[in-house]
């Protein structure tokens, strides 16, 4: 996902790892002079939130 598909897939249906999620969060980091962002993804089944890599999820 391109940072900006993030507004309009907010509390929507996306996947990570073929399976199925809640988008919830938009997070950017720097670490060593470098920016990049993370998605925070919400596994209701787990009642549990995964961060995990912004371009590796999928829109639903």
């Amino acid at each position: 996902m391109r940072i900006e598909d993030v507004k309009k897939n907010m509390e929507r249906k996306v996947k990570f790892n073929g399976a199925e999620y809640f988008l919830t969060g938009c997070i950017l980091r720097k670490t060593k002079g470098k920016f990049y962002y993370q998605a925070e993804l919400l596994d209701l089944t787990e009642r549990a939130v995964l961060i995990v890599a912004l371009d590796k999820v999928e829109s639903g």
